[in-house]
């Protein structure tokens, strides 16, 4: 029987009732158990899979194998997909007309997916030859850079670059020795002036984000706790969410930015139950914020941890933000922007290297020894291989360039932000992006129009990161623009230009 596609809240819903394969189980009006229908833990394991990736939720295997319907799992299913679409609340709260824009094009667009125009999409795949700060070389021709997340420009800061050869003739190229055996001291000297930089008690250096994400979520939720993750928060947590369920800890998903829904379901498990509450700071689609004091207010209140990737806000958002300068000051990070404390307000916060500080590593602040010795058990800080020596050397270049210049690149990317995102409104395209965040996502809507817009774009010069379904929802693809402080007004007038083409070529807005 060929595949039947039933629509459910604007989405496309395949099932099969005969032939191969485990999306061969779905059908409306099939009673009995799922367990019944002979489905072992691989096959449960591969039937959550092919769901995930067919209709971007999760469902726990146990939710699929013990007592379920296929009724009951069709729900859970609606349910889901509900509140994936809580996805566009990242929007929805600062642009109010988004619900009356998506709609006529959903269901068409819905088959096509990012893999499938990638080769179509030039922004994709690409070899620079040469650098210029935010000029590069691509296929012989200078394409402006508006697709990293450099933010403060300090990839190519002599400075930076000139603390690299010191450190690599003192420690090798690759000190290969696993953190849980020995550490060369620049690790002590970066955790040590992180610390300093963030206001915190201590932190702790892992490889990267993800690494850090995948072993330091499940030592926190142990074996019988529950993490709480809010639906948008990064793939990288989704996946440590994976890793944790699988040794024992309960996951489940709340609204995006959603107080209300959080509290609901924190209200269920008894407050001497771990529970860590899984947020991003800055979440990399649109700019937007955590609602973070009111998180911290439910998390002493039900004895919660707040587990915060601050992977993109750090080195731009900061302490005592003002309507003049919003990111506020010294880009250490949300925690200090809302004025929270990481030990009372009770925040595991996390960020990387990789983007404002233009190096290769992750960090955890630690509330006391005692933490910190127990996150050093985390299976990928003693099994993950070390951080170059060159990204250790940089960091901590990083941060003194910061505390000298690092004001002045805030305020010039402030500006530079300001004139992208003004000036694509005065086109006409509904932008998303909150509080002037160096992340600028230009709505276009449908697949096939977002492919034709980064053509166009490429003609003019304009390097952007394209984001399709599933990383957005049907039909709202945007073009994603990252500004660093060493962009200049010039590429951003270009950039501007270009966007007055699509408008123009494509019938938009």
């Amino acid at each position: 029987m060929p595949d039947t596609f039933a629509h459910i809240n604007g989405h496309r819903l395949r099932y099969r009732l005969q032939g191969e394969g485990p999306l061969a189980i779905f059908g409306h009006g099939l009673m009995g158990s799922i367990d019944a229908l002979g489905l072992d833990s691989l096959m449960a394991t591969e039937l959550s899979s092919a769901i995930e990736k067919e209709l971007r939720v999760t469902i726990a295997r146990s939710r699929i194998v013990v007592g379920a319907s296929v009724d009951s799992l069709t729900e859970i299913i609606t349910e889901k997909l509900k509140a994936t679409d809580d996805f566009a609340a990242e929007t929805a709260s600062s642009l109010p007309q988004l619900e009356a824009a998506r709609g006529s094009d959903s269901l068409t667009d819905a088959p096509i997916d990012f893999h499938d125009v990638a080769e179509d999409v030039p922004q994709i795949h690409a070899v620079v030859t040469e650098q210029q700060q935010r000029k590069l070389k691509i296929d012989g021709r200078w394409i402006f850079d508006f697709a990293s997340c450099n933010y403060l420009g300090l990839d190519l800061h002599s400075d930076v670059m000139a603390a690299v050869l010191p450190a690599i003739q003192k420690w090798g190229v690759h000190p290969s020795w696993t953190r849980a055996v020995a550490s060369p001291e620049i690790y002590e000297t970066l955790e040590s002036d992180l610390a300093a930089f963030l206001k915190a008690p201590s932190t702790l250096v892992f490889p990267s984000v993800t690494l850090l994400h995948a072993g330091v979520l499940p030592v926190l939720a142990g074996y019988d706790g529950v993490i709480l993750r809010d639906i948008s928060a990064h793939r990288s947590i989704y996946e440590a969410c994976v890793q944790a369920q699988a040794q024992g800890a309960e996951v489940i998903e709340f609204k995006h930015n959603d107080v209300a829904d959080l509290a609901a379901k924190l209200s269920r498990y008894p407050f001497d139950r771990t529970k860590v509450i899984a947020i991003d700071g800055v979440y990399s689609m649109s700019g937007l914020y955590p609602p973070l004091p009111a998180f911290a207010e439910l998390a002493r209140r039900h004895g919660a941890l707040i587990y915060l990737d601050d992977a993109h806000g750090v080195g731009v958002i900061g302490e005592r933000p003002t309507a003049a300068m919003p990111y506020g000051h010294y880009g250490n990070g949300v925690v200090n922007h809302y004025g929270l404390d990481y030990v009372k307000d009770r925040m595991v916060y996390v960020a990387g290297l990789s983007k404002s500080f233009s190096s290769y590593g992750a960090f955890v602040v630690c509330h006391d020894e005692a933490m910190k010795q127990r996150l050093r058990r985390a299976s990928t800080f003693i099994f993950s291989g070390p951080s170059p020596v060159a990204s250790l050397a940089s960091a901590i270049a990083g941060l003194q360039v910061n505390q000298r210049e690092g004001e002045a690149f805030r305020s010039t990317l402030y500006k530079l932000v300001r004139q992208l995102v003004d000036g694509a409104k005065t086109l006409g395209f509904e932008v998303v992006n909150e509080n002037y965040f160096p992340i600028v996502g230009v709505v276009i809507g449908t697949t096939p129009d977002v492919v034709t817009a980064c053509k166009i774009l490429w003609e003019y010069g304009i390097l952007i990161t394209p984001a399709l379904f599933p990383i957005v929802p049907i039909g709202r693809g945007l073009l994603r623009f990252s500004i660093t402080a060493a962009n200049t007004e010039e590429e951003i007038a270009r950039s501007l230009e270009a966007l007055a083409a699509v408008r123009d070529r494509c019938g938009l807005p």
